[in-house]
């Protein structure tokens, strides 16, 4: 990761604790009127990169590819008398707000198991960013919907206890399947409102460096898809 990645990822503002002084320079190089930012996959992580991104820079240029189609026309085939049709792009593991687009939406609020973010960042740091997704998540949830957040059955922990087993305690929130994909479609609407750009159908194979710059190109099979910065 070069210095202007990681300034950035490691910048969101005084509330995750990090200081002012980060969140300045960060937005001082957000400012650069030149820069453009590409993201390479419009999954879960692609759309919070962007919306972080346009939250604290809205003349920022970005633009976001996947390999699948829009959410609104993801569709899979399948049914109970149809098996699978073996598709080029299949429509439930690629396309905008990733293969998570169809489950039943289940976020765990914590770090006690799922990932080594705690480990990388912190306790404290790793928290905060996981807060600030809940926050996003939340503003894209309709109104009139109601999640519920579940944690650890009490006699489970109880029996655990007395039998010197460890119980990874965490709450969850279930969003359930027709909610998630709604909430992944305000969020997409919400990048579109912006002036974010999201190309569907678009294969990255690599990434080759142009100059030492910075700026690339973004290749599929030696064809050029688009240049960025």
């Amino acid at each position: 990761m070069n210095d202007y990645s990681e300034k950035i990822a490691i910048t969101t503002g005084d509330k995750l604790g990090i200081g002012k002084e980060l969140t300045k320079k960060a937005l001082d190089i957000l400012k650069i009127k030149r820069d453009d930012v590409l993201i390479i996959g419009g999954g879960i992580s692609g759309l919070m990169a962007a919306y972080r991104l346009s939250s604290l820079n809205k003349q920022m240029k970005i633009a976001l590819l996947d390999k699948g189609f829009p959410i609104e026309k993801r569709k899979c085939l399948v049914t109970d008398d149809s098996p699978c049709k073996h598709c080029k792009i299949c429509s439930i593991t690629n396309g905008f707000a990733g293969a998570g687009a169809f489950s039943d939406g289940k976020f765990n609020i914590g770090t006690a198991y799922g990932g080594t973010l705690a480990d990388e960042l912190g306790e404290k740091v790793a928290n905060a960013y996981i807060g600030y997704a809940d926050e996003v998540v939340t503003r894209f949830t309709p109104r009139n919907v109601s999640i519920g957040i579940y944690g650890t059955n009490e006699d489970l922990k109880t029996k655990c206890l007395q039998n010197g087993l460890q119980l990874l305690d965490m709450k969850t929130k279930h969003l359930g399947t027709e909610n998630n994909f709604t909430i992944m479609s305000n969020l997409i609407s919400w990048l579109k409102v912006q002036g974010i750009s999201l190309f569907d159908r678009k294969e990255v194979d690599e990434i080759e460096e142009k100059d030492e710059g910075g700026n690339g190109i973004c290749l599929r099979h030696s064809f050029l898809i688009c240049p960025a910065k």
